[in-house]
């Protein structure tokens, strides 16, 4: 099935998404390019780095893709692009319907059966709004299955850097520790809430603080532009609510040229951690993010 392509734009402001993982590819405003999303068909099907990928029912790693749920071990199958630690969820290869276009926004939805190590059909509904300077995201995950089942959200853009060097404030208190798997060890570490690196970085950060208003905000300062991520995530909790900073130094297109700053519900391999994953059949799980460029 071929893939398909659509536009959504307000005054300068203009967004590509692409029906294959549901995923953004462009992101521009007025001659600045944001995302550094796939540029090709070929990449968009390697999967590689899940560039924009809408991660569910879970994100990040799973150790070894076993996990227990209900009292039931299950063990997902290696993927060849996820590998055995069963990477970003079951979306991120799946074609995405049209449900709603206007000017200015769309929704795309897809359906995946109970499969296995993950035998609870679910429905994932991304929606794009684009603002003059701003693109607004929602993803809703409806549990189809009449039982509990574990789930996860997360986004996974990559930002084009505006500038050689950049300063990224994350309202955080925590970093979480980390084997050479990227597996967390369970502890954590005391976080100043600023990052400079622009090169071997790949750390994910919690015990989130959000602002007067509830929303969550991470800023990537450049001498003249910020861009802001903003989110609604659980606050003061270790592993509920996390930011992850990636440099992509080792990707398979562009590597080190772009960065990724996803957002997640949870932390790496909540799925084998004491953390409210269950979400009961029939109900929904949402998660909401936001991109604005300000000069």
């Amino acid at each position: 099935m071929s893939m398909q392509y659509w536009i959504i734009n307000a005054e300068d402001s203009r967004v590509q998404v692409c029906s294959f993982g549901g995923v953004v590819t462009s992101f521009t405003v007025g001659e600045v390019e944001l995302f550094d999303g796939y540029q090709s068909e070929a990449e968009i099907r390697s999967r590689a780095g899940c560039r924009g990928a809408l991660l569910a029912p879970w994100s990040n790693r799973i150790r070894n893709g076993r996990y227990t749920f209900a009292g039931k071990v299950h063990e997902i199958p290696e993927d060849k692009c996820a590998g055995p630690a069963a990477l970003h969820g079951l979306y991120t290869g799946q074609e995405f319907v049209l449900v709603h276009h206007r000017d200015d926004g769309i929704t795309l939805r897809a359906e995946c059966g109970a499969t296995a190590g993950y035998p609870w059909p679910g429905a994932l509904e991304v929606e794009y709004v684009v603002r003059p300077g701003r693109l607004e995201v929602r993803l809703s995950y409806t549990n189809l299955s009449e039982d509990a089942a574990p789930v996860g959200l997360g986004w996974h853009p990559y930002f084009r850097p505006l500038a050689p060097t950049r300063q990224i404030s994350i309202p955080a208190r925590k970093t979480i520790l980390t084997g050479t798997d990227l597996i967390p060890n369970g502890e954590f570490a005391d976080f100043s809430g600023i990052i400079t690196a622009t090169k071997n970085f790949d750390t994910a950060f919690t015990d989130l603080v959000a602002d007067p208003d509830r929303v969550v905000r991470a800023h990537m300062d450049y001498p003249d532009a910020r861009v802001t991520l903003e989110t609604m995530l659980p606050c003061g909790q270790e592993g509920t609510g996390v930011f992850y900073y990636y440099t992509a130094d080792a990707e398979s297109y562009r590597p080190g040229q772009s960065y990724a700053l996803e957002p997640c519900q949870f932390m790496t391999d909540a799925f084998n951690r004491d953390l409210p994953i269950a979400l009961d059949g029939g109900k929904t799980r949402t998660l909401r993010a936001a991109v604005t460029l300000m000069r």
